[in-house]
């Protein structure tokens, strides 16, 4: 009796996997592996391809499928790649799901640096400016709470951490402070 290859290859995974992976995923890392139930001796080949597929590498022989490239929430969200299995005779496709979680991984960007020059003798709770930041990221992790970095001008000014405004905590005096440096931190 000669065995003669008349059945598909089956897949150890549903017809459709969806997975969550994070946008910090690194480079090489298996997310998925998929293995073919086989009754034959035939020779098994896996191969990928769909929406920017070049992302995700599969081994041919092995069917680890592994990121390939960086993974960026806010360039694509969602890959929808297939995955097909060849024994020579038939090719059984898997639907492979793929959504990009987002990560706070892009730091705030000041939208401008300047001088402030203020008047002497200001009353208390004065504003006095007001600094602006724009995050690259989406979501909760978009926003932006400012803080000063120094704790010397904790004495001389606050500051409004969530609209960047910079008010005076004390009359300043030009006498006593020629110029103060105020480093500031958006996160």
């Amino acid at each position: 009796v000669v065995n003669v290859n008349d059945e598909p290859p089956m897949l150890n995974r549903n017809v459709s996997q969806n997975l969550n992976l994070s946008e910090l995923t690194p480079i090489q890392t298996e997310v998925i592996q998929y293995t073919v139930i086989a009754e034959g001796d035939e020779v098994i080949t896996f191969s990928l391809n769909g929406s920017q597929s070049d992302d995700f590498a599969i081994d041919s022989m092995t069917g680890a499928v592994t990121v390939a490239q960086s993974l960026d929430y806010e360039t694509t969200q969602f890959y929808s790649l297939n995955v097909f299995v060849d024994d020579g005779a038939f090719v059984t496709t898997s639907q492979l799901n793929i959504t990009v979680l987002d990560e706070n991984d892009n730091v705030p960007q000041f939208n401008a640096i300047g001088v402030l020059q203020i008047d002497e003798e200001r009353l208390i709770n004065t504003s006095i400016g007001q600094v602006s930041a724009t995050d690259a990221d989406s979501g909760v992790n978009r926003e932006i709470t400012y803080s000063f970095v120094q704790s010397s001008t904790a004495n001389l000014f606050t500051i409004n951490p969530v609209t960047g405004e910079i008010i005076t905590a004390t009359v300043l005096d030009r006498e006593s402070l020629v110029q103060q440096n105020l480093f500031l931190l958006p996160m």
